[in-house]
């Protein structure tokens, strides 16, 4: 992908971005948003291309292997660009000369926080007892994985909450601890008198 094209692409990332673009003489302004509708960007990247190539509407849609009136839904909104068939989105990357990937972000298919991983209290956790046996402070008071499976969840969540105080290093995501939910029946007796 060349500079330029380089360029155009994140110019289409910019919210609200606006700029004239020139289409058979006729001026018209656009507005490339990838907040709101995305399907805009991709829609007007492939008016552009088609501009730029000096093809028609129905050229565009045999290039695309969909039919004229579907590009034209697609055009007016009436279909999402979130539906558009892999098949569609490839022919679309190779007529846009941009990877598929990049497609299917301004189709709307797949959006930044696809690619975030977030692990499980569970997994971290898990992790914070992996981290416990190999720390040489305090990896003599870590269980046997034996004694340690054998642990109810919450005395997991409260060694790893510990271990981690006591190293002094953030292991687990505090949002998820406050999601965490106790058991209704608590492992422990009430003195009476003290309900």
């Amino acid at each position: 992908m060349s500079e330029s094209e380089e360029n155009r692409f994140v110019r289409l990332l910019k919210p609200g971005r606006s700029e004239w673009a020139s289409q058979k003489g006729v001026k018209r302004k656009k507005t490339y948003s990838m907040g709101s509708n995305p399907q805009i960007a991709l829609i007007d990247l492939l008016w552009e291309k088609m501009a730029s190539e000096g093809i028609t509407p129905t050229q565009l849609a045999d290039r695309l292997g969909i039919s004229y009136p579907y590009l034209m839904l697609l055009r007016r909104g009436e279909r999402k660009t979130e539906e558009i068939s892999m098949r569609t989105i490839r022919q679309m990357a190779e007529f846009l000369d941009l990877p598929a990937l990049m497609v299917m972000q301004l189709a709307g298919i797949v959006v930044p926080l696809d690619f975030y991983y977030r692990p499980t209290l569970q997994s971290q956790i898990e992790m914070a007892y992996s981290e416990l046996r190999s720390d040489p402070k305090f990896g003599g008071f870590a269980p046997e994985r034996q004694d340690w499976d054998s642990l109810t969840d919450n005395m997991k969540l409260l060694v790893a909450v510990l271990f981690q105080n006591g190293r002094k290093t953030a292991i687990l995501d505090p949002v998820e601890i406050l999601k965490w939910e106790l058991p209704d029946d608590r492992d422990f007796d009430l003195e009476p008198g003290d309900e």
